[in-house]
């Protein structure tokens, strides 16, 4: 249940295959599906994670919700901004409904 680097490239429109930010864009999708996980505050064991047709990977929404996390810590590599970045409301829209809510 993960993103395989070759789906991040595509994801971000990294067409050159030289290898050279392989290893920077595997910490960015450890980094965007820990946050998924933190987010929905489940494992991604649980079944409400698993894709219906294939319990091995990841459902699609929660999927794209960490492509789209991804890509945001991609553009946006600096610690300092020249503008405000606000939440995703899609990105949230899509782990909504696997939130673990309550106490």
């Amino acid at each position: 249940m993960s993103i395989s680097v070759i789906e991040a490239k595509k994801h971000l429109r990294i067409e050159e295959d030289s290898g050279d930010e392989d290893a920077y864009i595997e910490m960015l999708i450890k980094t965007a599906l820990r946050a998924v996980k933190d987010y929905i505050d489940r494992p991604f064991t649980d079944p409400v994670c698993q894709d219906e047709t294939n319990p091995s990977e990841l459902a699609p929404a929660l999927k794209f919700a960490a492509l789209l996390i991804l890509g945001d810590l991609y553009e946006n590599r600096e610690a300092q901004q020249g503008m405000t970045l606000n939440i995703n409301m899609t990105c949230q829209n899509l782990m909504n409904p696997y939130r673990k809510w309550g106490v």
